[in-house]
């Protein structure tokens, strides 16, 4: 892998949901996510929690256990999720990852890992 390998943000989690991801990526015997401070996801409506931002360094491992944990959320709860692929030199591309995003007949697990895959780059499907 890359010594400086690119990243998957994701921002708006909560809590629960940043311990599920930590679980999944834990699976993998690595420990590559990062919870950054942003204050500009607020939780909304009284009495939500404040939304989470997380980076994730990314290998193929980390790749299919998040795809597995977004095939496991709930509908609604990944809805307002925002992803990004951040490069190793900062650069940031925003996409969007739902239902639509991936091909039918496929199980969801391995539908999102190969649009992930192609969404995040050659740079992160070598050993990991």
């Amino acid at each position: 892998m890359p010594s400086n390998p690119s990243q998957l943000r994701v921002d708006g989690l909560t809590a629960l949901q940043l311990a599920e991801l930590r679980a999944a990526i834990a699976t993998t015997g690595r420990d590559d996510i990062t919870t950054l401070n942003n204050a500009n996801l607020g939780g909304g409506k009284v009495g939500e929690p404040a939304l989470l931002t997380v980076l994730i360094t990314l290998g193929p491992s980390v790749i299919a256990a998040v795809a597995l944990w977004v095939s496991k959320q709930k509908k609604g709860r990944s809805k307002n999720l925002k992803y990004a692929r951040v490069d190793p030199n900062g650069a940031m591309e925003s996409f969007e990852l739902n239902e639509s995003s991936y091909y039918e007949g496929e199980s969801p697990s391995t539908a999102i890992q190969a649009f992930l895959e192609k969404k995040l780059g050659k740079d992160v499907t070598g050993k990991g």
